[in-house]
């Protein structure tokens, strides 16, 4: 479907489906890569230096806190070039993408966590397990707009 050079380009013929589901980050999955710069959340990487999400609303970046909390963005948009929705669902690491996909799994329970088109969720081990799961603290960090 796509593929990377010096930019993303996707080979959008071979998507049947006008919607789509982006799991992962843009570091691992490129059609995440390709909206990136277009998230009001987009992940900043300088490799050896920074890995965060970084709030184009705040200013901050958001790092993660390998295997104890860890930060995700969950965005809903809207590709006026490409007509199609895309629901984009991606952590700093895999427990961030496991935790952004745990609150969509069990929406009713953390539907306040969904507010606007775009949330940055943070996750806290808090059961020390080092799973995502019903154990731990899922909060609200960012919403846009």
């Amino acid at each position: 479907v796509s593929s990377y050079s010096s930019s993303v380009s996707v080979d959008w013929g071979t998507l049947p489906y006008t919607n789509l589901v982006v799991v992962g980050g843009p570091g691992v999955n490129l059609l995440s890569l390709y909206y990136n710069d277009s998230s009001p959340f987009p992940w900043l990487y300088t490799p050896g230096v920074e890995s965060c999400i970084y709030s184009t609303l705040t200013g901050r970046c958001y790092r993660s806190g390998y295997r104890r909390h860890d930060y995700a963005v969950i965005w809903l948009h809207y590709d006026e070039s490409n007509y199609r929705n895309a629901l984009v669902v991606w952590g700093l690491s895999g427990w961030g993408t496991q935790a952004a996909c745990h609150v969509l799994q069990h929406y009713q329970e953390y539907g306040d966590l969904l507010r606007g088109s775009a949330v940055i969720v943070k996750w806290t081990n808090a059961n020390n397990n080092y799973m995502v799961d019903d154990g731990d603290t899922f909060e609200l960090v960012e919403s846009w707009p």
